[in-house]
């Protein structure tokens, strides 16, 4: 289970790459679907678990730090492929197909003759 100060919780390095992909932390909170304070409380908390800021915020912009570029670079191609993953597997449980074999003893198949 994920700590306050864990840096592998997926929720916090996913509003990371929200706000740094979409460029501000308003418009990642609308792809994410979740408040634009909670988004900046996750990215806040992942940066004092690293021990490092990982944007450089201005009241107009907010910007990667070399350290936020980094964990873009190694982070986001990983949390598409798990989303895709995910998918996948939804995808998959969805389409079941294949031979259903049903055994019963003859005794009770006699007794729906009956």
């Amino acid at each position: 289970m994920a700590t306050s100060d864990d840096p592998n919780d997926l929720n916090r390095l996913g509003a990371f790459v929200a706000v740094a992909q979409c460029g501000g932390f308003t418009a990642a909170a609308d792809r994410l679907g979740v408040s634009k304070a909670r988004v900046s409380l996750d990215v806040q908390r992942l940066e004092r678990a690293l021990g490092t800021a990982l944007f450089t915020r201005t009241t107009r912009q907010v910007r990667l730090t070399d350290a936020g570029q980094q964990l873009l670079d190694d982070a986001a191609p990983l949390l598409a492929g798990l989303g895709d993953a995910v998918a996948r597997a939804a995808h998959s449980s969805a389409e079941v197909s294949g031979t259903l074999r049903i055994a019963a003893a003859v005794d009770h198949a006699a007794q729906q003759d009956r």
